[in-house]
């Protein structure tokens, strides 16, 4: 399968709260990995293509409040849970930009 990614992504296991855009509540769920653009998440049940989030990513000592849509989502093996490839829509430019240092500094540990 091709990588049609433009930032790099890693490894990241970081609790997210996430919100069906409409519906009023909360899962809470965990991110497999993740870039400045998007993120894999681990999810309890299937969430269908398209699907407009709202997603609280807790990242070190801070909050992030990126918009996300679904881009995939497929059920992982061998488990009753789900992978969801979320797209950020919209973060706010200082989120993004300590997303970046975030990524950064932990892809120069490796």
């Amino acid at each position: 399968m091709e990588n049609k990614r433009i930032h790099p992504r890693i490894d990241a296991h970081l609790p997210v709260r996430m919100q069906i855009r409409g519906k009023p509540e909360f899962k809470h769920t965990v991110s497999d990995n993740i870039s400045v653009s998007g993120a894999r998440l681990i999810n309890d049940s299937f969430v269908p293509l398209n699907t407009a989030l709202l997603l609280e990513l807790k990242v070190m000592t801070n909050v992030l409040h990126p918009a996300a849509r679904v881009v995939w989502s497929s059920p992982l093996p061998h488990s009753d849970r789900y992978g969801l490839g979320v797209e950020f829509t919209r973060i706010p430019d200082e989120e993004q930009n300590y997303l970046s240092d975030y990524i950064n500094m932990l892809s120069n540990k490796i």
